[in-house]
């Protein structure tokens, strides 16, 4: 009984490694005569029986809509009774991102005008799995770019500003179609504004040797950004002597340092 030969062949993607389902194959003799078609399964392979010992030509005739098409001609070499494995890379069609970053108003902590290109934003891009596939940053011409990324839609986030920018809270959408596409996105950052509004209640006006009381109350962050730390000046006649702090309570705990004039520092908890 003889005892014929195989052909199992493994088409992956390039990058992934995945196997690739539906990509269409002809197989051919020594001669160039076809001698039968076949289509990867959802794992990526083929397997082609029940050939005869020689030569054989493999070529690719069709490929899903996002991969490039690989029209090389294989040849393959089978052995009496055994099976030649073959492995096949595709490279999927890729696109890019960029996004281009300026400066929405004209920032007066560091003087830079509006529409100023911002260097060092930072963005994270994410398939349709939620999964990163890319970081990004902006040059000094305000431009940042991905790498190749394969067809598909994608989110980006600012995840840091340039210094003295506010993050933007604005997810961008890409969908990128077809091959060679750049995706580009013009967008802006505010300028940080900060400031602390404090409410003082106090005399305004005593008599010689009188005690002064004041009360500070209703302490808010009015900038557009959270503040690590800060603080405030209160300025009162050289002859005023500090007797008593009463520093009150606090919805969370906090550092905070008191000092005057005299050098006297009060630090607590």
């Amino acid at each position: 009984m003889k005892k014929l030969s195989a052909i199992l062949l493994h088409k992956i993607d390039s990058d992934t490694e995945i196997g690739v389902y539906g990509v269409k194959f002809l197989l051919s003799d020594s001669k160039y005569n076809p001698i039968g078609q076949y289509m990867s399964d959802q794992d990526g392979y083929v397997y082609i029986e029940d050939l005869e010992p020689g030569k054989y030509y493999i070529r690719e005739i069709g490929v899903p809509d996002n991969y490039l098409l690989d029209d090389t001609i294989k040849t393959v070499y089978v052995k009496y009774g055994e099976t030649t494995e073959i492995e096949w890379e595709n490279t999927s069609k890729k696109g890019q991102i960029q996004v281009i970053k300026s400066s929405e108003d004209t920032n007066v902590i560091n003087g830079l005008p509006m529409n100023t290109l911002l260097e060092n934003a930072y963005y994270e891009i994410y398939d349709k799995a939620g999964n990163t596939v890319d970081t990004i940053v902006t040059d000094k011409n305000g431009l940042a770019v991905s790498k190749p990324l394969p067809l598909g839609l994608y989110k980006i986030r600012e995840v840091k500003a340039p210094d003295f920018y506010k993050v933007s809270d604005e997810i961008l959408t890409a969908h990128i179609e077809y091959e060679g596409q750049i995706v580009r996105f013009k967008v802006t950052n505010k300028s940080i504004i900060s400031g602390v509004e404090i409410n003082k209640v106090g005399y305004k006006e005593v008599m010689p040797n009188q005690p002064i009381r004041y009360t500070f109350t209703n302490v808010a962050n009015t900038s557009n950004v959270s503040l690590d730390s800060f603080y405030f000046r209160d300025k009162m006649p050289m002859e005023v002597g500090l007797q008593k702090i009463v520093t009150g309570t606090y919805n969370h705990t906090q550092n905070y340092k008191i000092s005057n004039k005299q050098k006297l520092e009060y630090s607590t908890k």
